[in-house]
Parts: structure tokens; C-alpha cells; sequence
């Protein structure tokens, strides 16, 4: 019952009863990174080709949410997964893992709905892990990532960090972030 009492607890928005052994990085050396509107093709070249450990297939609680039906939970409301997303999101970026590490971003949507499409702004990293980062910045620094389907860096970071300051993220807390950076990936091919 350990995994289905961990699954209830993730779907109520219940805190880590795990003891944070479900957001342990398998390399905790590695930067843990954080995407939106990627290929499954493209996600699973960068979980393997580079200096970064992504929520799956590297974490367990990446692992558990596959077995126990995150295909299921994809046709659900966000009324059902926000609270999911949400204690996921909060208890990765506090797992001291993933404090240390710089933190990447890879963004491929514009702001904006196109077609049945959704914007970033409609996204799970935009509703849920971006207020999370910014109230968890990660010091050691924020590299982005604005792939080609994505806003250009130059309208990508002014709206991302004025989000951040908006939540309250300040001067004292950016101080610390050692770097937020943007690059800007016209085309990946695999």
C-alpha cells in the first residue's frame, strides 16, 4: 500500500510523504530541468544526451505517475491534477538535490493559443512550476532555453521574470541567483 497511500497523497496535494526519497536524483551532480511543449523524441534525447535530470524517466516519482496512470490523469481536469502538479512541482524544487544545481528551462510555446493548441500561459509549468521557481530560486542560476516554437528570448525573459517580481521574488532573493539566462535553440534535430 506504500505506493498507493504516496499516489494519494500527490493527487490530494498532500505534502511529501515519502521523505523526499520520491524527488532523490539519481545524479545529484546534474541540474534538473523543466520543460514545456517539447516532442516526446526531443525530451528523451535531452534526458539522455545532456547535464540534467528531468522528472521522467529520472525520478521516482516520475516512475510512479507512469505506472499508476498519468496517461489516465491527462484526460482529467485540472480541478483533479493541479493539486498533483502542484505538491510535485513544490516538493522537486525543495528536495535539496535539486537546490543545489542550476535549474533549465526549455520553453517551445508562444504565450499565446494557436488553434486547439495551448499557450504557455494555459501550461502546467506556467500555472504551477514557475510560481513555485520563483518562490524557490535557485541560486546557483535559471538557464533558459527558448526553443524554435517558443517566444524569443527577448520577449520570453522580461515576462518571466516580471511574473517573479510580481509573486514577490525581489531584489534581496535575484541577488542570489548567480545567473538567468536565456538561449535561444532555432533548430534541434535529432
Amino acid at each position: 500500500h506504500f505506493y498507493e497511500d504516496l499516489f494519494y497523497s500527490l493527487l490530494t496535494g498532500g505534502a511529501d510523504e515519502s521523505h523526499g526519497l520520491l524527488y532523490r536524483s539519481p545524479a545529484p551532480h546534474k541540474s534538473f530541468s523543466f520543460w514545456v511543449g517539447l516532442p516526446s523524441g526531443v525530451r528523451q534525447w535531452l534526458a539522455n544526451n545532456t547535464n540534467a535530470v528531468f522528472l521522467h524517466p529520472d525520478l521516482p516519482v516520475g516512475q510512479l505517475l507512469e505506472d499508476y496512470g498519468v496517461n489516465v490523469l491527462g484526460h482529467c481536469g485540472w480541478e483533479r491534477t493541479g493539486p498533483l502538479w502542484k505538491s510535485t512541482s513544490r516538493a522537486i524544487l525543495e528536495h535539496e538535490d535539486h537546490l543545489r544545481q542550476v535549474v533549465v528551462v526549455h520553453i517551445n510555446k508562444t504565450f499565446e493559443r494557436i488553434g486547439k493548441e495551448r499557450g504557455l500561459l494555459q501550461t502546467i509549468f506556467w500555472e504551477v512550476e514557475r510560481p513555485v521557481l520563483g518562490q524557490l530560486p535557485a541560486e546557483p542560476g535559471i538557464q533558459v532555453f527558448s526553443h524554435s516554437g517558443g517566444e524569443p528570448c527577448d520577449m520570453l525573459m522580461p515576462r518571466l521574470r516580471a511574473s517573479w517580481e510580481e509573486q514577490g521574488l525581489g531584489r534581496a532573493a535575484w541577488a542570489k541567483v548567480k545567473f538567468f539566462a536565456c538561449e535561444r535553440v532555432e533548430d534541434f534535430h535529432l
